[in-house]
Formats: structure tokens, C-alpha cells, sequence
């Protein structure tokens, strides 16, 4: 990041719907997991998104920020793509 901030948000959108288990993704700042979580499952099976308070789980310039995703043994479909868009509030 080029300067300091905190992480308000998540969404991910998915190229075609879910239609077994679950893919749960988080948002990391520098190598470091925030709890911001948003999940693809059952209730949500294409899109979903997760919004917090600012200054919750903070970065400084030069801070990375990155979204990794895991998902369950019967995750389907297995060649969607995923697009995850984070929420930056700068101070």
C-alpha cells in the first residue's frame, strides 16, 4: 500500500455458482491473517461480502495485502474463477 490505512471489507464474486461444500476467504495484511472472512456456500453460492469497522486490522506504507481462500473436501465447481475486491479506508 503507499500509505497507511485499515481494512474495511471484502467481496468475492464467483464465475459460476457453488454447488458443493464451502470456500471461505481471508483477508491478510503482510503475511498476517485478519479475521475478515467472507464464505461461498449453501445460503451464498456466487457472491458474498463482509464489511468491519475502520481501524480494526490497520497497515502501514509499503504494507501488503493479499486474499487466500481454503475450501472443504467437496468444494464444486472446481474450475470457477474468483474475484475477491478489499475495502481500504485511508488515514
Amino acid at each position: 500500500m503507499d500509505r497507511s490505512g485499515s481494512v474495511v471489507g471484502i467481496s468475492v464474486a464467483l464465475s459460476e455458482p457453488r454447488t458443493a461444500g464451502s470456500a471461505t476467504f481471508e483477508v491478510f495484511i503482510t503475511d498476517v491473517a485478519t479475521g475478515l472472512t467472507v464464505t461461498i456456500d449453501g445460503t451464498n453460492t456466487q457472491f458474498n461480502f463482509a464489511t468491519q469497522a475502520a481501524g480494526l486490522d490497520t497497515f502501514g506504507a509499503g504494507g501488503r495485502i493479499d486474499v487466500r481462500f481454503s475450501t472443504t473436501g467437496t468444494w464444486l465447481p472446481g474450475g470457477a474463477d474468483a474475484e475477491a475486491t478489499v475495502t481500504i479506508k485511508y488515514d
